[in-house]
């Protein structure tokens, strides 16, 4: 019983944090760090991109569970060419506010899929890895800049959001062998898909 409420705490005290977290501080402590670690900072504190991450690893997770997570690296191959893809695209053709959209509507689907606990197919997190991580690519290739450390950027940025996968499927894995774990699980995808909801009708509005 104990353990059930420690992750029904857990999973609230973290949504209270990454909500409580204020966007600006993920891109201020960004722009002061290194070529390396500003996008992993970046995607580490934003509160759009780690909870889209976050639920997407946890449907590794439930999918297919720790023993299989090769899933993760179709994210991050589609991750690694959605970065290189925005330095081919000028600026001036892109929307300021395409980053919050993107990781939005991300966070929406993948908070939906999570939080209804449908069975799905084998071949689903590989799909939805692909598509997600390329989107959250070409979001997080807008805001780097070209030069010689484009690349140690791009390492940084797809290791980080390959370690908030995995992080995500050992929550999923955990939370399964723990009585009201699953519930708590959906509440988290609940969580995920109003945030991203909330971002998407705000920045549609403000854009």
């Amino acid at each position: 019983m104990r353990s059930d409420h420690r992750i029904r705490r857990c999973f609230v005290g973290a949504g209270i944090v990454l909500l409580a977290s204020p966007a600006a501080c993920a891109h201020e402590l960004a722009s002061r760090s290194g070529a390396f670690l500003a996008p992993a900072v970046h995607l580490v504190l934003g509160v759009d991109h780690v909870l889209a991450l976050l639920a997407l690893g946890i449907l590794i997770g439930q999918t297919h569970g720790m023993g299989r997570l090769d899933s993760v690296f179709s994210f991050g191959l589609t991750f690694f060419i959605g970065i290189y893809a925005m330095q081919l695209i000028p600026d001036t053709a892109l929307a300021p506010s395409m980053e919050a959209l993107g990781s939005a509507a991300c966070a929406l689907l993948v908070g939906l899929v999570v939080a209804s606990s449908l069975r799905l197919p084998s071949w689903a997190p590989y799909l939805a890895g692909g598509i997600l991580g390329l989107v959250q690519g070409m979001v997080s290739g807008h805001a780097m800049s070209e030069g010689r450390a484009l690349l140690l950027s791009m390492l940084g940025a797809v290791l980080a959001a390959i370690a908030l996968l995995v992080l995500g499927a050992v929550v999923a894995s955990r939370s399964s062998l723990l009585r009201y774990g699953a519930a708590a699980t959906r509440m988290f995808g609940a969580l995920v898909a109003a945030f991203g909801f909330v971002m998407l009708i705000a920045g549609t509005i403000g854009g």
